[in-house]
């Protein structure tokens, strides 16, 4: 299935960067929009109603006046959005962009609703309880060519003293397709209107009238959309020089490209796409099986082809057209079976489209070196900082690199557990990865704002435990979370205040899955807890060691000394829980580099949490927690 294809996208390490924490983040994210040229785009749970949120929005006003060529895309959920005041009145500060709200602005601002809040419980349950059955949780922010990577959502406490990660990535090949992906969610959204209110303008079903048929209708437009983007990939490296093709061809990775037009030509059937300078067209001899088999690019209906070229408002959904959609996306399932990722060291080879811009590792393949300058604006290790050798675990993915072929990949796994049949890539190969390193003896250091692990993650969790052990490693395995001060929930009044302590409920799961014999391990779990600060960092490291455990007491000299460098990580919107699993649409990264730089800022992530960490005992947590507590977790265990 398509939910297995995994876009990578191969950037050069040096337009990788990193940001050092809220007041950055909100700098970087203004001065892009302030400076864009061709495009702003801004994805998030929402956009706040403060002063530093409304001169966010007053930066791509203003620009937009400059430049009425500007695009602008914002998408955000709309049960979190459209919280009303006690007059009535929208909150948040996009009601500034009102003068251009109005059809043939280049201005659209879409409201996702999470189907799974449908017109019974619309009825019932309003804003904010509501939100508790799911919502657009991805976070994407791009100016022109440059793209933050976050958890982090545009309000107040983000921008000041919220905690949270933050990866800058300068590639226009990137940026295209994250573009991309929120244009598809766009096309399957509310519109907010001029007139501050939010109407729907999609040719899908509108998911309170039918919410069971836009789930249906939604996978296949992601399904198609993810297709696409591998297609528009492939036959961009495929116009490259036949020098460079053939070294593709061999490593099976993607490469950045020199122009940014991936965006504009996933509107296009393959054979519309404008032809980069001085190359040819693939002929029907030289096109994969799979491009001949793609019968959705072909005829796309009103799928994400005709969604991205803009849809009818007048055009209404109709169940045959869905049965067209759902037909033709039957006729694909065994094309998709031979999408399948090969997981790094398993030594399996898939003999598939050899140009693929999606994961299909082979052992014995190169990683490809792209090129390009340095970022600006923002921070990464130096050279004498990051002295360490890169760790061995990089050779899981190629057996030659050399030290001086710096890579840096990032899959892309979209979530969406709501849709039917859910969506949820990047599952497997998280998994099955992580256990891959483990068996090699790597550790595995978890971070999520809101610990609430599923019985599936429990399950890896306990596996990782036991492999380790297996390989002489103790506990491969440590957790940091939010204390209950730390928690966003706990200065928001009594109710959720209560809320923030239910979380402690759910770590006594998490040390009992891990438990073995007759006690609880006392050095996997830790909570984050910083005077005047909220935690909200969600994430996953690799490391050869694990983190020592007086780490919160060294200086970052010391630390330094005695921590490895992490060797993949993973960053993006989701909290690993329940919630992620089950309900909220997400976007998560897992990257990849032997990149000394990005390594060692990946460590100082480390640090900046552990340095405000202390590890809690299972004795300590229960004794936080009565019945009353273990029992409303029990029973909202699926809402946390």
């Amino acid at each position: 299935m398509v939910d297995n294809v995994i876009l990578d996208c191969a950037v050069d390490p040096a337009r990788v960067s990193f940001l050092l924490g809220p007041t950055h983040f909100y700098r970087q994210i203004c001065g892009m929009y302030r400076n864009a040229k061709k495009r702003v785009v801004l994805a998030c749970l929402y956009v706040g109603n403060g002063l530093r949120e409304e001169q966010l929005i007053r930066e791509i006003l203003e620009n937009k006046k400059r430049n009425s060529d500007l695009v602008v895309d914002v998408l955000v959920d709309k049960s979190r959005t459209m919280r009303m005041d006690n007059s009535g009145t929208t909150i948040t500060s996009l009601r500034l962009l009102k003068p251009y709200l109005a059809p043939g602005n280049g201005v659209d601002v879409a409201l996702f609703h999470n189907p799974l809040y449908g017109r019974l419980l619309s009825k019932i349950i309003k804003s904010p309880y509501c939100e508790a059955f799911g919502t657009m949780h991805m976070k994407v922010y791009i100016g022109d060519d440059e793209c933050v990577l976050t958890g982090a959502n545009a309000g107040r406490d983000y921008f000041c003293d919220r905690y949270d990660r933050y990866m800058v990535v300068q590639d226009p090949v990137f940026c295209d397709i994250m573009h991309t992906f929120v244009k598809t969610f766009q096309t399957a959204s509310f519109t907010f209107t001029e007139r501050l209110t939010a109407e729907w303008r999609s040719d899908l079903m509108n998911p309170i009238d039918d919410n069971m048929l836009f789930r249906k209708q939604l996978y296949v437009r992601v399904h198609q959309m993810v297709r696409m983007c591998k297609e528009i990939l492939k036959t961009r490296y495929a116009q490259r020089d036949s020098q460079e093709f053939s070294r593709i061809t061999k490593r099976r990775y993607t490469q950045p490209v020199a122009d940014s037009a991936v965006h504009s030509t996933l509107a296009m059937q393959p054979e519309d796409m404008p032809l980069m300078s001085g190359t040819t067209q693939l002929s029907g001899s030289e096109t994969s099986g799979d491009v001949k088999d793609l019968d959705i690019l072909q005829e796309p209906k009103s799928g994400i082809v005709s969604g991205m070229r803009g849809t009818d408002s007048s055009q209404k959904p109709t169940a045959q057209g869905y049965e067209a959609e759902c037909k033709t996306l039957d006729t694909n399932k065994h094309g998709d079976e031979a999408d399948t990722i090969a997981i790094a060291g398993s030594c399996k080879s898939h003999e598939t489209d050899a140009a693929a811009s999606v994961e299909e590792s082979d052992s014995s393949d190169k990683r490809p070196r792209p090129e390009g300058g340095q970022t600006d604006g923002s921070q990464t290790a130096t050279d004498s900082e990051a002295s360490n050798a890169p760790c061995d675990t990089t050779r899981m993915c190629t057996d030659e690199t050399r030290e001086t072929d710096e890579y840096c990949h990032i899959k892309i796994c979209i979530q969406m557990p709501f849709s039917e049949p859910s969506f949820m890539q990047g599952e497997n190969l998280l998994e099955e990865r992580i256990i891959q390193y483990v068996k090699k003896g790597y550790s595995i250091f978890i971070a999520t704002a809101y610990l609430n692990f599923t019985d599936r993650l429990l399950d890896l969790f306990r596996e990782i435990v036991k492999v380790g052990k297996k390989v002489g490693k103790h506990n491969p395995l440590q957790v940091v979370t939010s204390s209950p001060y730390a928690n966003s929930f706990y200065n928001d009044g009594t109710l959720k205040r209560n809320i923030a302590l239910l979380y402690s409920t759910t770590a006594t799961w998490l040390l009992s899955a891990v438990k073995q014999g007759n006690g609880y391990p006392q050095d996997i779990y830790m909570e984050y807890n910083r005077p005047n600060h909220t935690f909200h960092a969600k994430g996953i490291w690799v490391l050869k060691e694990r983190v020592p455990l007086d780490a919160s007491r060294l200086s970052e000299e010391e630390f330094d000394a005695t921590t490895s460098l992490p060797c993949s990580m993973v960053i993006g919107s989701s909290n690993y829980g329940r919630r992620s699993c089950e309900k909220d649409l997400e976007v998560i990264f897992f990257v990849e580099t032997n990149s000394p730089k990005l390594r060692k800022f990946m460590k100082q992530e480390l640090y900046e949490m552990i340095k405000h960490s202390e590890y809690v005992s299972y004795e300590t947590l229960a004794r936080r927690v009565g019945l009353q507590q273990r029992i409303a977790s029990a029973v909202l265990k699926a809402f946390l």
